[in-house]
């Protein structure tokens, strides 16, 4: 069975929002991208973008949000062609993957981390993703692992001195027992998440004011509180911006997909160290994942090379 690496927090299918945000407008179903003999439509792109559409609806963004939110429009654009490069390789090498082997990897992954399926429920609503939506996620990183391995073959190699090294490096991330309670600002990439953290360390604005105003992920209108995690289940990026936090700061702004996110540690409930025996295996595949998407790049970036692609945006 695939031991895939899915990062619950990491995994929000976030995305830009279209200009003139004041007022809701009806989507011209034009083309947007063209790849190859296929084509990505307006409507296509607007359905991918609902959730944050929906967020933003009748707030006025500033020039510089709006040219922010315009760059992640593009980066949504540039997934999407993306997935679709890689169904190009799903059909070429006849690859397949059941609803069934989707449900087994998902079992799976919850005995890995020991997780309820209560738990596993308010994790995706923490997300705004329903198990439909996971479970397609899951299928095509499944499918992306598949397609890879016909490319790259066993050139994803973790050492045990790799394994090591990454734990002595990062030995502190490493407990049983350990929550935090969290707030969270996500906006767009670019200077808006610097300079929230530098006014609210000004204390020109609080976090839960600038979350409220500013912010599009969960937590939103609740001053960015997302409640209280797991140190266990939170994404490695995460837990490296929360490392050497006390109660009550907040952490240097860093990447959640195409967006920008900084945390503001409201509470710590401290846990137990654990040996390296007892994560081992969790570093491995953390490792392993992060070669994989390295490489996987470079393989994305050759089928940019061979495909024809026309950008309309």
């Amino acid at each position: 069975m695939l031991r895939c690496s899915v990062v619950f927090l990491a995994a929000v299918l976030l995305a830009a929002a279209a200009p003139a945000w004041g007022q809701q407008k009806t989507v011209v179903d034009r083309i947007v991208a063209v790849v190859n003999t296929d084509i990505i439509t307006a409507y296509e792109l607007e359905d991918r973008l609902k959730p944050v559409l929906d967020q933003l609806k009748g707030r006025k963004l500033s020039p510089q949000e709006e040219r922010q939110v315009a760059d992640l429009r593009r980066q949504t654009l540039n997934t999407m062609i993306d997935e679709m490069l890689i169904d190009y390789e799903v059909k070429r090498f006849k690859i397949e993957v059941s609803d069934p082997e989707v449900q087994a990897e998902i079992t799976n992954m919850l005995e890995e981390r020991k997780m309820t399926e209560e738990e596993f429920d308010k994790q995706l609503k923490l997300r705004r993703m329903t198990r439909k939506e996971f479970h397609e996620k899951m299928r095509r990183d499944i499918l992306k692992h598949r397609v890879l391995g016909h490319f790259v073959g066993n050139k994803v190699v973790i050492t045990d001195s790799e394994v090591e090294k990454e734990f002595k490096a990062r030995q502190g991330n490493y407990v049983k027992g350990k929550f935090v309670h969290l707030r969270m600002l996500l906006v767009p990439p670019g200077e808006l998440a610097a300079k929230l953290k530098k006014q609210i360390e000004a204390k020109e604005i609080t976090f839960a004011e600038a979350a409220d105003k500013h912010s599009i992920g969960p937590g939103a209108g609740q001053g960015g509180d997302i409640g209280t995690l797991a140190w266990k289940d939170m994404a490695p990026e995460w837990r490296e911006a929360l490392a050497g936090l006390a109660k009550g700061q907040i952490s240097q702004p860093f990447r959640v997909q195409e967006y920008e996110a900084v945390l503001l540690l409201e509470d710590v409930q401290e846990g137990e160290a654990q040996n390296f025996a007892e994560v081992k295996d969790q570093i491995y595949q953390a490792l392993h994942q992060a070669k994989f998407e390295k490489i996987f790049t470079e393989y994305l970036q050759q089928l940019r090379s061979k495909a024809v692609i026309e950008i309309k945006e």
